[in-house]
């Protein structure tokens, strides 16, 4: 896509199975834009919609 891509992840400890989405933003404005998806998804909550449950941010990538 877009802005990175999604990968199917498995939690080693818990088993839980989720979506990983990886964005390497190498500009500001495009980093920003990741940032402002992030808070979005944390604000919305709904059956039919993804929710966010973690966010990493570091100078190579950023995970959601």
């Amino acid at each position: 896509g877009k802005f990175g891509q999604v990968f199917r992840m498995t939690h080693k400890e818990t088993g839980r199975v989720c979506a990983g989405k990886f964005y390497k933003g190498r500009r500001t404005k495009e980093r920003e834009a990741a940032r402002k998806e992030i808070e979005l998804m944390n604000v919305l909550h709904h059956p039919k919609l993804v929710q966010c449950l973690a966010a990493y941010d570091n100078k190579a990538e950023m995970v959601m």
